[in-house]
């Protein structure tokens, strides 16, 4: 694994440092330089490689892990003398990079429930072309307040629709950063590298594509440099992590995934994966179905808030009442409420109702504060990180 040196707000801690003090690394088994750390040993019978970017965040890190396995690889000597030096390390631990088939992207914070990894295993095992699979993610903290509440109903409502619709029509548009498992052999493409690497400021498009959600752009380029690979999710494999309780933190999350799926969806509509005629045009649905439910339907279903409220005041000073208009609009705002009943999903009825009281927040401030602020790439503010020792 590879993390970066980096304290999110309300965190007293250095994530490294944690997983140092879990994996119980010593001096004997590391490799130190001015900008990285690298820990070779075994946890439990399980070996590991830790590797520590001091300098570097995000995708920077898993671009080390990617370099550093195709070096151990392929012995690349246009990747420079450091991994020359790591896979020397990481050899001289009896740890053979070849025999190593999947390789598992976690995000610190999230807990794994117990056979969650073993599931997308047997599943790249049973299916050799899918390139990589992703679990269902599922919040930890759901009654901590009605922020977290309405984010529960969010993550299900976008897993059993969104993810499940991609994967029974297509491909998942995007491997969860957080719980995914990839082929290794798709990793150490070159080109693949090389495309995921590449960051800039030329355009508010290409800063948006290149620097924020990275785990959506490293599946759109897996889209189109593999189209005859799927990239899948199952949700029988499920991990809990902890939402924002804070409008400020989540405001700071949602401009950063709002913006990606708007700027990666349009990247995936301007160079379409070499796909057949009809996996195109399914592909092109699924897109418009995505953007649809998450800028659309929330912006429209808020607006129904005002012909609620039109009608109670036109009512109460008028003595003027169109039911039907009146019953059409509340069951247009309740559609979240309605679809647990219809999927007999009775205990998330109450979740949905914090997600509707919400509303305006996920349908106008968020996508407003998303635009005015699509020119500032930086990560922001980060929730509060509880690093799990057991999964």
């Amino acid at each position: 694994m590879s993390v970066a040196e980096s304290i999110g707000s309300d965190n007293d801690e250095y994530t490294y440092i944690e997983v140092k003090n879990i994996l119980q690394t010593g001096y004997n088994s590391a490799f130190i330089t001015y900008a990285s750390e690298l820990y070779v040993g075994w946890y439990k019978n399980i070996p590991y490689i830790l590797l520590i970017k001091n300098v570097n965040k995000g995708k920077n890190s898993f671009l080390e892990v990617q370099k550093t396995l195709h070096y151990c690889e392929e012995n690349n000597s246009n990747f420079g003398t450091i991994y020359h030096l790591y896979n020397t390390h990481i050899m001289n631990n009896n740890i053979n990079i070849v025999d190593v088939d999947y390789v598992l992207m976690l995000d610190t914070d999230t807990l794994i429930k117990k056979d969650g990894i073993q599931l997308l295993v047997d599943y790249l095992n049973t299916n050799p072309l899918v390139s990589g699979v992703c679990g269902e993610t599922c919040i930890s903290n759901i009654n901590e307040n009605i922020v977290t509440m309405s984010q529960y109903y969010e993550y299900w409502i976008t897993h059993y629709t969104l993810k499940s619709l991609e994967n029974v029509y297509g491909n998942v548009l995007v491997l969860s950063g957080c719980f995914t498992l990839y082929r290794k052999s798709v990793l150490t493409n070159t080109k693949l590298m090389e495309l995921y690497s590449e960051e800039s400021n030329n355009t508010l498009y290409d800063a948006n594509v290149t620097k924020l959600g990275e785990d959506r752009l490293f599946t759109n380029l897996l889209l189109q440099l593999y189209p005859e690979l799927q990239t899948k999710y199952i949700k029988q494999a499920k991990c809990y992590t902890n939402a924002p309780s804070k409008l400020s933190t989540l405001l700071c999350q949602r401009r950063r995934w709002s913006n990606s799926l708007i700027f990666c969806n349009v990247m995936l509509l301007l160079n379409l994966p070499r796909f057949s005629l009809i996996k195109k045009i399914l592909f092109g649905f699924i897109l418009l179905v995505e953007l649809w439910i998450c800028l659309i339907m929330p912006l429209l279903m808020t607006i129904s808030y005002y012909f609620v409220i039109e009608q109670i005041t036109t009512f109460a000073s008028q003595h003027k009442f169109d039911v039907i208009s009146f019953i059409e609009t509340c069951i247009f705002m309740t559609c979240p409420m309605l679809m647990c009943v219809i999927l007999f999903r009775f205990n998330i009825v109450l979740y949905s109702l914090s997600f509707i009281l919400l509303l305006p927040v996920y349908g106008i401030i968020i996508p407003l504060y998303s635009i005015y602020y699509s020119d500032y790439v930086a990560w922001g503010k980060t929730r509060k990180i509880t690093v799990q020792e057991e999964v």
